[in-house]
């Protein structure tokens, strides 16, 4: 699995596919677990963390000429810090 796009022609648009759901972990506490897929490559990434979303989309938007600034919703959403469990 890589990490960032290789450098083959990139559609003007991208597109995921991102299924997420909850696993008991221990003491009936729950977490995050998923999946995200980028559907022109196929690529796809098992993620355990919500944060895993925005850095596996995060090189495919810099390859549009994309750049998401610290405060914008992307990083907001994705980049909180986790609750204690």
């Amino acid at each position: 699995m890589q990490d960032k796009p290789d450098n083959q022609a990139q559609p003007a648009w991208q597109s995921f596919v991102v299924k997420i759901w909850l696993v008991e972990i221990e003491d009936g506490r729950v977490t995050w677990r998923g999946r995200i897929t980028h559907v022109p490559s196929g690529e796809m990434r098992y993620i355990v963390e919500l944060r895993e979303i925005a850095n596996f989309i995060l090189p495919y938007l810099q390859a549009l000429g994309v750049h998401p600034k610290p405060r914008c919703f992307f990083h907001r959403i994705f980049h909180k810090r986790p609750r204690p469990t």
